[in-house]
């Protein structure tokens, strides 16, 4: 308190309850910063993120444009093997249209002939950019974010064989596995070329499907899609085989995820062809002239015999004391061999009311051919094969007219089914 002569002038200081340390008391910005906070400021966190985008943008890049050169270069292959006819085009010629091509191992006998085999691989399996993102597994966020940066494997393979100078045999697959960690999922669309289908086992699985085209089947889902032409198909058949789509491998909208986005000309021809057989079996010449000799040109294997009803009954199945329906049986005598060896079980031969569709998998639809009930009346029964419709047909004149005349094709080793890699 202060006292003047023009009037009284009060001060009031306030003092800290408690002592306050001189350290305290200094400024925060004068405090000194570790190495830390130094180097991770919000301006330097920017810039690595900025540079880290801008590496994985340059590997993005380079992963798509050397996806890109591949598929360009499989390309090229393609269209050279579009333009060989199996047993026509030479070595030479071959050689000539197929760029890339180099010899496999050595000349080796095939029968009575010489076997030598061409082949091509053409992969980014090995590339450095592949190396880490492989690691990662289908259905990982990290697989997705690869396949968003285009790191996809791409193999491609293709094998030529020729007998005494002569292309005998042309296979080649699409490949999109990774042989290192559980990642392997295999190929996604495959092509082979055959004379015709046999087993030493002699079972080959005939389908409605390969009845309805012979010269050109398709077979598989999303996963895999295989096609099979024969080695007198049309040309225009010939050349579907070699037109795939390879975009979704280098294309930044998304990787190959299904066969059908890598063969879509081969999906609406496999669909085509089992509306085709559908349409076939539901009409009134489910089993036509051409079918039967398909069977017997592509089919070395297969048997044709001409038999005659003895006498045919029903039976009623007793499945464990509940009636469940009747069956049909049928007694045949054999009255000669067409083709191939003769069947010694005639008798008890049971009727099918039911085959497979060939548009809806696990489907039946009702058996075209109905049952044998006449005695003395005529059947054509076709067996070495499993042939999912039209085994046991009436023997018309032309159905054996078509038997007869026509000539199986020769059996060749690369022609096995399934196929065996030797």
């Amino acid at each position: 308190m202060e006292g003047g002569s023009g009037g009284v002038r009060k001060t009031w200081v306030t003092y800290p309850s408690s002592p306050r340390p001189l350290s305290d008391m200094t400024m925060d910005n004068d405090r000194p910063k570790s190495w830390i906070s130094r180097a991770f400021t919000w301006r330097s966190v920017r810039r690595i993120c900025f540079a880290v985008f801008l590496l994985l943008l340059f590997l993005g890049t380079a992963a798509h444009i050397r996806c890109y050169f591949l598929a360009k270069r499989i390309g090229a292959v393609l269209a050279g093997l579009e333009r060989v006819r199996v047993d026509q085009t030479t070595e030479a010629e071959l050689l000539r249209d197929v760029p890339y091509l180099s010899r496999c191992g050595q000349d080796r006998p095939a029968g009575s002939s010489t076997e030598r085999r061409y082949g091509v691989l053409i992969s980014n399996e090995k590339d450095w950019l592949l190396g880490g993102p492989l690691l990662s597994r289908p259905g990982d966020w990290l697989y997705d974010l690869d396949d968003f940066l285009g790191y996809r494997t791409l193999i491609f393979g293709a094998e030529v064989r020729l007998l005494d100078g002569k292309v005998s045999h042309i296979g080649y697959e699409v490949d999109r596995r990774a042989d290192i960690f559980p990642r392997h999922s295999g190929a996604i669309v495959s092509v082979d070329s055959a004379h015709g289908f046999w087993s030493p086992s002699g079972y080959v699985y005939v389908s409605s499907t390969d009845d309805e085209s012979p010269q050109f089947r398709v077979s598989g889902d999303e996963k895999l899609l295989s096609a099979t032409y024969t080695s007198d198909a049309p040309a225009e058949l010939a050349s579907l085989a070699f037109r795939i789509d390879l975009a979704c491998f280098w294309s930044p909208r998304g990787g190959c995820h299904s066969s059908s986005q890598v063969a879509p000309l081969w999906w609406q021809r496999k669909s085509a062809i089992e509306a085709a057989a559908l349409v076939r079996l539901t009409g009134p010449n489910p089993c036509p002239d051409r079918i039967l000799a398909a069977r017997v040109r592509y089919y070395p294997d297969t048997n044709v015999e001409l038999l005659d009803v003895l006498r045919s009954r029903k039976m009623v199945v007793n499945d464990e004391a509940a009636i469940t329906g009747e069956e049909t049986l049928t007694d045949f005598r054999l009255r000669s061999v067409l083709r191939g060896r003769p069947t010694k079980a005639l008798n008890n031969v049971r009727y099918s009311p039911f085959i497979s569709s060939p548009t809806e998998r696990g489907v039946g639809i009702l058996n075209p051919v109905p049952a044998f009930r006449n005695p003395g009346a005529q059947a054509l029964f076709f067996s070495g094969s499993f042939f999912e419709s039209c085994r046991i047909i009436p023997a018309t004149p032309s159905a054996i007219s078509a038997v007869r005349a026509t000539v199986p094709v020769s059996k060749y080793r690369e022609d096995l089914t399934p196929k065996m890699f030797i």
